[in-house]
């Protein structure tokens, strides 16, 4: 038989190192409905960050403007009992060509809910919200760059002509828009940001970035 030793903690009278100490954190980013188990029981503090809006298409005489970024919500003192499961979801950003789908809702269970850019912006019990960027409209054939999303403590940032915006610490940056000549839209960085509007030439608009759940063990 092999024995497996466990880590002991000088500063804890020789007890085995806690795994999940104080500070631990965890970070859902793949889009869609998954369950979490809490290895511990404790506190926690959520940071969502939803969806990000996919850019508009370009049409016939002129670029499509640039998609809305997520939004964050902040939630602190939240009570998590080990194994009991907590239902998570992660925000899909809006898809590629499909002429500004919004972002999807990012939450946990009913404890936080974040609504995606381009949606209604409406959030269930965060302490704290930061709204996202805003994108650029087109001005000629090309397209227009989408909005950067929110940090964790901060708005995110408007972007300004085809240029997308960047992102806060903690956000995703816009996509930039098309071009008319080479190159076409780009989707928005992850988590949240915006995607770039499509141009006369490459009229599909870029997705949207996926949105985040992050959670930190703070008791």
């Amino acid at each position: 038989m092999i024995g497996i030793g466990l880590a002991l903690s000088p500063g804890n009278g020789g007890l085995p190192a806690d795994p999940y100490p104080i500070g631990w954190e965890t970070t859902f980013s793949t889009p869609g409905t998954t369950n979490w188990d809490p290895p511990f029981t404790g506190t926690v503090d959520l940071y969502a960050i939803s969806g990000g809006q996919a850019g508009f298409d370009g049409e016939i005489l002129s670029g499509g403007s640039g998609g809305a970024a997520g939004w964050a919500a902040i939630r602190t003192g939240v009570s998590v009992v080990k194994d009991a499961t907590e239902i998570v979801s992660v925000g899909a950003g809006g898809g590629t060509g499909t002429n500004g789908e919004a972002g999807g809702v990012t939450y946990f269970g009913v404890q936080l809910l974040i609504d995606g850019g381009g949606g209604a912006h409406g959030s269930d019990n965060a302490d704290t919200i930061y709204s996202g960027g805003n994108p650029a409209s087109a001005s000629n054939e090309a397209g227009a760059g989408g909005g950067s999303s929110a940090g964790f403590d901060q708005n995110g940032n408007d972007s300004t002509g085809s240029t997308g915006a960047s992102a806060p610490v903690g956000g995703g940056g816009g996509g930039n828009g098309a071009d008319n000549d080479a190159s076409p839209a780009q989707a928005g960085s992850d988590p949240g940001g915006g995607g770039g509007g499509g141009s006369v030439a490459f009229p599909s608009g870029g997705a949207g970035g996926s949105g985040s759940l992050r959670i930190v063990r703070t008791a």
